[in-house]
């Protein structure tokens, strides 16, 4: 059994207010008087668990709890506490070095009240590594959404690259916002 802890702090400023064309072009309008800031702190759990059944597979199943005792940013809202589980295993294949498949589930208490779209919160991925894991390729379902990606290790150089989408709408399908993210490390 793995643990972990971490603990964050956020700030957040927003306003509560409709501006009209002539209230921004006032020379006497000043936007800080009508800024709102709240902040708050909450910590997050992480637990991964070596399953001792399957071993030939090298199963896991793990278990996070985000953001414990809620943040409350008063008038701007709350993000409340949140339950995830995943598993995954890492069958050995001929000629491939490493493989892990993972499925996990956000938010198993739907904490988020206003959004109980099942295929927003189910992920799954695959990993394969080749040539001693110095060519990783990558894909899944992000929301309801394929992802793509892959890395290439030079020992002090690393580049990853991923594609993914993120749903912004209230239920998986209804509004994609596609993301790609490029990495770099230099390094050893």
């Amino acid at each position: 059994l793995r643990a972990g802890m971490a603990g964050k702090f956020i700030s957040r400023s927003w306003f509560n207010k409709n501006f009209t064309i002539a209230d921004i072009a006032s020379e006497s309008f000043d936007f800080e008087e009508e800024k709102i800031d709240e902040s708050d702190m909450s910590f997050d759990l992480g637990l991964l668990y070596n399953l001792p059944i399957l071993q030939q597979f090298n199963p896991q199943a793990g278990l996070s709890i985000i953001d414990i005792t809620d943040l409350d940013f008063g008038d701007g809202g709350k993000i409340p506490q949140r339950i995830n589980v995943g598993v995954s295993i890492q069958p050995r294949i001929p000629y491939i070095t490493s493989c892990i498949l993972a499925l996990d589930y956000q938010d198993i208490t739907t904490a988020y009240e206003q959004d109980d779209s099942f295929g927003k919160r189910l992920h799954f991925g695959a990993e394969v590594g080749l040539l001693k894991n110095h060519l990783v390729l990558r894909a899944g379902l992000n929301q309801g959404y394929s992802s793509f990606g892959a890395e290439v290790d030079l020992w002090l150089l690393k580049l990853s690259y991923a594609n993914y989408q993120e749903e912004i709408g209230i239920y998986a399908g209804q509004d994609k916002d596609e993301r790609q993210a490029l990495q770099l490390i230099i390094g050893w």
